[in-house]
């Protein structure tokens, strides 16, 4: 199983110094990654992390609730599989 918080992250702008240069390649790695995992899972589950950047830890319960969330939507297809 994949889980995707990469998913709809928010753009970061054209990189003009090094710290924010070094911020995109890690979301570039990271959404490569993600993209890797998500193609060998039997289940992908997607959390919408818009609006939330990656460095924020302020939204850290947000993105909690919000990955409940997307457990919520896909229980069936959860169950499923442990039934297998």
């Amino acid at each position: 199983m994949a889980v995707d918080v990469n998913f709809q992250a928010p753009p970061i702008t054209l990189p003009t110094r090094l710290l924010t240069i070094a911020a995109r390649l890690g979301v570039q790695v990271a959404r490569r990654h993600a993209l890797e995992e998500t193609q060998e899972a039997d289940l992908s589950i997607r959390v919408d992390v818009s609006g939330i950047r990656l460095w924020d830890l302020r939204q850290g319960r947000s993105l909690i609730e919000r990955g409940r969330l997307a457990v919520k939507t896909q229980q069936e297809a959860l169950r499923a599989l442990a039934c297998g």
